[in-house]
């Protein structure tokens, strides 16, 4: 068996190809034209992954950190499916369901990025923009007065697409 961490590959923004409207003033004073805008960059959140894990190590820290839990929800799967073969009275092999364990995975990694695990961990946790309180999923992300928030959590979407699966 092989346990795999990763993310889904789910876009930032809106599709990469798509121009923006950004408004634009002509001259001082004038009324403000409307313009098409090149596409952002598009950044999905498996470039994103590789950024963090390059920079900071985050999964393999999760993955450190919480080895016992991860085994424990692993070998409660493996339990499970021993247990249902030998009560069903028949003499077959067991098949094994991960998704129970997969999800107890995931679900501790979201822990692990709200309790600011990795702070002190590593060189650079927490980031300057958690202490600053950047927040994409408020009005004003760069506001002063935003609250900190823990580290690799700033629009929620890393951490949301965030999956475990076990290759046989």
């Amino acid at each position: 068996m092989k346990l795999h961490l990763g993310v889904l590959d789910v876009p930032y923004s809106g599709p990469a190809n798509a121009p923006r409207r950004v408004a634009v003033r002509v001259r001082r004073g004038g009324k403000p034209q409307v313009i098409s805008a090149p596409a952002s960059g598009a950044e999905t959140t498996g470039d994103v992954a590789e950024i963090l894990e390059a920079k900071y190590h985050v999964l393999e820290i999760f993955y450190e950190l919480n080895a016992q839990k991860i085994g424990d929800s692993i070998a409660e799967a493996v339990k499970d499916a021993f247990e249902d073969a030998l009560s069903s009275g028949m003499n077959m092999e067991p098949t094994v369901n991960f998704t129970a364990a997969e999800s107890a995975i995931k679900t501790e990694f979201n822990k692990f990025i709200d309790s600011k695990a990795m702070d002190g961990v590593q060189p650079g946790v927490p980031t300057a923009a958690a202490l600053a309180g950047v927040n994409h999923r408020l009005k004003h992300p760069y506001a002063k007065g935003n609250p900190v928030r823990p580290s690799f959590k700033d629009t929620g979407l890393f951490e949301q697409s965030m999956r475990s699966w076990i290759e046989e």
